[in-house]
């Protein structure tokens, strides 16, 4: 667990934020109030859009008045206050989008993310998605599946499985993705713990499901992922699974 005076920190930090969060296989969307972040790094790549504030984001990528783009595993703290969406897209399903060269279609998802309209704005991140680059070893594409979808599998066997060396593979890994095979796993486990919260599992049981050794280590993990700590995600938020 972590400790009282840091996790007292981190519930401070996240009491503002609540609101709706929408999860689909390589993307996720909360929107709703904003807060403030502790720094942190997630393998996914990240659109901000403060719909009626500017707010700020160390470490992003200005793209245009209250839109920011934070790219994969960058270092980065949130500060919005009052409506903000958070779209997210898996970096295993995407691949690297450098913050020199963002996406043509930013601007217009950013548009569509401030619509009051749910399906408006899913449709716009599922849109966002089918735009990024895709994954262009194949191998990697399917050793990431394995490593987001398979709870507690392990490296050697899915190098096996896509018919590489596990030296090679991470090696694979580190050119296409930007990250190891083995942090990677983890966001896996993150993700899949989500899911599990969607569909109304308890942190324990999301936990355990997701491959972790208890809710400590997932909380610690989840902390140091998105700058909040889960249980305060679960307490104030609204989540939903999609299939597509």
């Amino acid at each position: 667990m972590l400790p009282t005076a840091v996790r007292h920190r981190y519930y401070r930090v996240m009491a503002a934020w609540s609101g709706e969060i929408d999860i689909g296989p390589a993307w996720a969307l909360f929107v709703g109030r904003g807060g403030d972040t502790r720094e942190h790094a997630h393998l996914a790549h990240k659109l901000v859009v403060a719909r009626d504030t500017e707010g700020s984001v160390e470490g992003g990528t200005f793209v245009e008045a209250g839109v920011w783009f934070v790219a994969s595993d960058q270092r980065h703290r949130v500060r919005v206050t009052g409506t903000v969406a958070l779209a997210f897209v898996d970096a295993g399903s995407v691949g690297i989008v450098r913050s020199e060269r963002l996406p043509t279609g930013l601007a217009t998802a950013a548009a569509a993310l401030r619509s009051e309209d749910p399906s408006v704005r899913i449709a716009a991140l599922r849109a966002l998605v089918d735009e990024l680059p895709r994954v262009s070893d194949t191998r990697v594409a399917r050793a990431a599946k394995l490593l987001r979808d398979t709870p507690r599998v392990a490296l050697g066997g899915v190098a096996s499985r896509v018919s590489l060396s596990l030296p090679r593979l991470s090696h694979l890994f580190a050119m296409r993705l930007g990250v190891s095979p083995r942090r990677y796993r983890t966001w896996g486990s993150i993700r899949r713990a989500l899911d599990e919260m969607a569909n109304g599992a308890s942190l324990t049981a999301a936990a355990h499901a997701a491959g972790f050794a208890d809710s400590s280590h997932f909380s610690r993990t989840f902390a140091a992922t998105f700058g909040v700590v889960p249980s305060a995600i679960s307490k104030a938020t609204t989540m939903r699974r999609h299939d597509s």
